[in-house]
């Protein structure tokens, strides 16, 4: 049996993975004058947020492995089904997400920040970088600690309801844009009630690289999201 989490040390792993990514961009920042979309398909943003994805993983799994906890404990492992069913997940996350940002965007504004990545997918450079960063590196991270240690430390606390709407709502905080927070939460939801249920750290994987790819490839081929 596995021991329970410790859920300050979950919020440790991410103010370290903070600072190292805050560190990185002050030991490289350059004299240029980057504007937001600029910034965000340069090689500075890859390394900073590089820094960050990478921290969280490697943290999450070293803390989580020195309170008795193995790979198996999070649900890797995967399978045709597996696959098919976070692809299917993450598509009808991506139209979710979509209605409730434009729903919202009436009432509190549009995020600068999802606009400038949206933009910033829209030449081949920039689309690169965002399926790195965001396709590929922030699922597999962000998906680790936020459904593969902090929901199960918060639900052994608080109980699994209460769980998966307290890792959620700190998953949409963690993004730091006030005006994505809801959907983001939504978003986080979804996925942490799939974990709760499938316990697959794969299907979870799968289905928030599908939505984030999704939104990167539409904004390249020019279609208004």
């Amino acid at each position: 049996m596995t021991r329970r989490l410790s859920i300050k040390l979950g919020f440790v792993i991410l103010i370290i993975a903070y600072f190292m990514s805050f560190l990185t961009g002050y030991l490289l920042q350059t004299p240029q004058n980057y504007t937001l979309t600029e910034y965000l398909t340069s090689p500075l943003f890859i390394l900073v947020q590089g820094t960050f994805s990478i921290s969280l993983l490697l943290l999450t799994l070293i803390i989580a492995r020195r309170q008795g906890w193995h790979p198996a404990d999070f649900g890797f492992g995967a399978s045709s089904r597996i696959v098919a069913a976070g692809t299917a997940l993450g598509l009808a996350m991506f139209l979710i997400e979509r209605v409730s940002y434009h729903f919202l965007h009436d009432y509190i504004g549009e995020s600068q920040l999802q606009r400038a990545l949206m933009e910033a997918a829209k030449s081949e450079q920039g689309l690169a970088v965002m399926l790195l960063v965001g396709a590929i590196l922030a699922p597999l991270s962000e998906e680790v600690y936020f459904r593969g240690y902090m929901l199960p430390a918060l639900a052994g606390r608080f109980g699994e309801r209460a769980g998966i709407v307290l890792s959620s709502a700190y998953f949409a905080a963690a993004h730091l844009d006030a005006r994505a927070f809801f959907s983001i939460f939504i978003l986080g939801v979804i996925l942490a009630a799939a974990y709760a249920r499938m316990r697959s750290l794969t299907l979870v994987i799968v289905a928030h690289t599908v939505i984030n790819s999704t939104t990167f490839l539409l904004s390249y081929m020019g279609v208004e999201i």
